[in-house]
């Protein structure tokens, strides 16, 4: 295969594409219709001059410097997916009516030919897309107090608009060549686009090209909900969309001067095929596993729901950040109030949290665990009170939270959604730039299950005394329930009444203060960074 040959069939084909009336449109439409409609619905002050109340409610284009890049690749990934099934078949005509006849006197192979024209026209769409990025960043830098990230356009053009432009441009070229009719051709693809884009992303936005219907916003403070699980779903497409083109060039109806060396070409398009698969059950796998282990935590719950509970009166936690994880101790003093004996104490802990020591009344005690019901085996009398010490470590499993909830939603790739923007679910965060924890994460042992799963109205509490201690780094500020005491690299909070849980969060937060009728009021937020 000659490189110089595939350059010269893609400049030939830049050319004309040039030429094109098709093009012009789509230049226009992806470089000034796009900037000028994320200007107008962008700016506040632009919006409410041309009537576009939305303006006000779009506050988030301003609050995340992931909205505006999104948003650009969104439009743009929207348009190419539909003008590409036009240029290829443009294309097609073209060759039919001898318009690319000093080519075919050439001793060119049918991939070198097919290689060409991918190029010419994949590389014009990408100077347009480029041209749109630059033009929509100026609109962007020169937004009121917009948030600005020249990274995020990076990113997004090469995981939304390019994985596209390869996929459209391989299922175009497929269809094209596999059926000769141009007319049948284009119909059966803009169903098949209309199909795929009209949809609502089957298997949790797998079948989505465009990933309308997953989750691909970014925080400043916590990146993205499931970057992994975005960045598998691109490449089922990237990995699709090449395959494709491989496979396209055995049904280019072209006799050449040279051999076809299709066993490459066979090589290239199957390892091709099998990297989107992979990709794509490992993307599907994510949530088969996930919807297993979340019915094995509420079966555990089940399992313990008719045993005894003891009451936790006092609750002294320790909480450390550590690097994708945490470290923590917990000293409990326990009551057994239920006037007869408990043959084991039940206690409940997030299962990816390991139990490295556990104590009670200072001897080491045992115990079993079944998923994140912590059975410990000691007898504990009516009135009797036991002190019981547990250190744990480890992270979070957020799929043990909100058990109530289907599968089906609580996996809901367009939950927590505004328009265009998908946002995503976290249950928890910590060992990242930002801790969040609450109750229901078990991230520290409780006597009483969040959930009742046998009657989901008969929630059972318990109203516990607690204190926290929280080791956190220069720069950061620990919030939680209680009034806070901070000395250098430690949080103290303590409570004058019993709670039925607490919550915490770690992050470089500034906060402002103010006093009304002897009550204080804290508002913690983040700190402003420096964009461009």
């Amino acid at each position: 295969m000659s490189i110089k040959r595939i350059i010269m069939v893609a400049r030939y084909e830049a050319r004309l594409l040039r030429r094109s009336w098709v093009f012009l449109i789509f230049a226009v439409l992806g470089v000034v219709g796009i900037s000028s409609f994320q200007f107008l619905i962008g700016s506040v002050d632009s919006a409410m001059e041309y009537g576009l109340t939305s303006g006000r409610n779009l506050w988030y284009l301003r609050a995340l410097p992931s909205c505006i890049p999104y948003m650009n690749a969104y439009l743009f990934n929207s348009l190419q997916a539909l003008l590409i099934v036009f240029f290829v078949a443009e294309m097609e005509k073209r060759a039919r009516v001898t318009t690319m006849e000093p080519l075919w006197t050439r001793p060119c192979t049918n991939g070198e030919l097919q290689w060409g024209r991918v190029l010419g026209l994949a590389g014009m769409v990408v100077v347009l897309n480029i041209i749109s990025m630059l033009v929509t960043l100026m609109v962007h830098l020169f937004t009121p107090k917009g948030s600005v990230e020249v990274s995020m356009y990076v990113f997004y053009f090469f995981t939304l608009t390019l994985p596209g432009l390869v996929f459209f441009l391989g299922i175009s070229m497929f269809v094209v060549h596999w059926i000769k009719s141009q007319g049948l051709a284009i119909l059966l693809l803009l169903m098949l686009i209309a199909g795929m884009v009209g949809s609502t992303g089957g298997l949790h936005g797998l079948l989505d090209p465009l990933a309308r219907t997953i989750p691909a916003i970014f925080s400043v403070e916590v990146g993205s909900a499931n970057l992994g699980l975005f960045l598998l779903q691109r490449l089922v497409f990237l990995g699709l969309g090449g395959a494709l083109l491989c496979f396209s060039i055995f049904y280019v109806e072209r006799l050449t001067g040279e051999s076809e060396r299709k066993n490459i070409l066979r090589l290239a398009g199957t390892g091709l095929l099998v990297i989107a698969v992979f990709a794509g059950v490992s993307y599907e796998g994510y949530f088969v596993k996930g919807g297993k282990q979340r019915e094995a935590f509420r079966q555990a719950y089940v399992r313990s729901e008719d045993k005894v509970k003891v009451h936790i009166l006092e609750h002294d936690i320790h909480f450390k950040e550590k690097v994708k994880g945490m470290e923590a101790s917990s000293r409990m003093e326990i009551c057994n109030k239920t006037g007869k004996e408990i043959p084991s104490i039940i206690l409940y802990l997030n299962p990816s949290l390991t139990i490295s020591r556990l104590t009670c009344e200072g001897q080491e005690t045992r115990y079993s665990r079944d998923e994140q019901v912590v059975e410990i085996n000691r007898i504990i009398q009516p009135g009797d009170t036991l002190v019981i010490e547990m250190k744990y470590e480890g992270g979070i499993n957020e799929g043990v939270c909100y058990l109530d909830l289907p599968d089906k939603e609580f996996y809901d790739t367009e939950a927590n959604r505004v328009g265009i923007f998908r946002f995503g679910n976290r249950q928890a965060f910590v060992g990242e730039e930002v801790t969040l924890l609450q109750p229901e994460c078990l991230w520290y042992p409780q006597s009483v299950a969040p959930i009742h799963l046998s009657s989901l109205f008969d929630r059972q509490v318990d109203f516990t005394r607690y204190s926290l201690t929280v080791e956190n780094a220069a720069g950061r500020m620990a919030v939680s329930q209680g009034e806070p005491e901070r000395l250098e690299g430690k949080t103290f909070f303590r409570h004058d009444h019993a709670l039925q849980g607490i919550s915490l969060s770690i992050a470089e937060f500034d906060n402002r203060s103010i006093e009304v009728d002897g009550t204080q009021y804290d508002i913690f937020f983040y700190k402003i960074t420096s964009g461009i």
